[in-house]
């Protein structure tokens, strides 16, 4: 009998909580803002399919046509950001690495490869490779005989990911390149990931480190070493992608 009193207590006090917050007009005018947005483009004859929940009371504000079927947009991200959120928790740090098959660099020169590295940070910048640069350099590197190789195998191949499943969606041009080494959102035409390579080759070129080899793609080797390393924390990252239309998240 106390649970049960226990349980009618609280639903009183969140619907009084909620009506003291959210008044009927209130509810009303925000149902007929959404109206005088949504009503002229379905009648102009494209779908739309529209819920507003509060966040906090779990209480529908407004919906419109809600069974309707429709593609995935980019409000996808949050359903990716939520699953993100909950694998690895607010603490954890995406990576992007730089590493070498040289063994020994204590002589300052890399007589072999350098691997970039990305394993999934969507807002890696030029900031970013600028820094990994400025370590590498601060370790004594002033020559690599090698590649510079970018590596995006932390993913899959499936760049355009579900572009064309969707009859009448858009084609795959349309869509942002899916990579573990992203670089500046993606913005450029071609490969993020040798764009990224290209960018840490420059700036490694820029600070007279002398460079014998050529931007490839491939993969760091097992047993590679590590020299160099930026991170980016998951929930920054979150914070900002999942409020904007950063499509390379989903």
């Amino acid at each position: 009998m106390k649970q049960l009193k226990l349980v009618l207590l609280l639903v009183l006090f969140t619907s009084l909580t909620f009506g003291q917050k959210f008044s009927e007009s209130n509810i009303t005018a925000l149902q007929e803002a959404l109206d005088s947005i949504i009503k002229p483009v379905n009648e102009a004859g494209i779908k739309v399919s529209c819920k507003v929940i509060h966040a906090d009371y779990n209480k529908t504000l407004y919906e419109f046509e809600t069974e309707q079927p429709m593609i995935p947009a980019s409000i996808t991200k949050l359903i990716t950001c939520a699953a993100a959120y909950s694998k690895f928790g607010q603490s954890y740090n995406i990576p992007t690495i730089v590493y070498t098959d040289d063994n020994n660099i204590n002589d300052g020169i890399i007589n072999g490869n350098l691997y970039l590295k990305g394993f999934g940070n969507p807002d890696l910048y030029s900031g970013d490779i600028q820094k990994l640069a400025e370590l590498i350099y601060e370790k004594g590197i002033r020559e690599i005989t090698g590649n510079i190789v970018a590596d995006e195998t932390f993913f899959d191949a499936d760049y355009k990911t579900l572009s064309g499943s969707y009859n009448g969606d858009t084609g795959p041009s349309y869509w942002p390149y899916i990579t573990a080494l992203s670089f500046n959102k993606n913005e450029g035409k071609f490969n993020p990931a040798t764009e990224a390579a290209y960018y840490l080759s420059g700036e490694l070129t820029s600070k007279s480190v002398s460079l014998q080899g050529a931007v490839i793609a491939g993969t760091t080797p097992k047993g590679a070493k590590e020299i160099a390393k930026v991170s980016r924390a998951i929930f920054d990252v979150l914070s900002i992608c999942a409020k904007k239309a950063i499509t390379i998240l989903q």
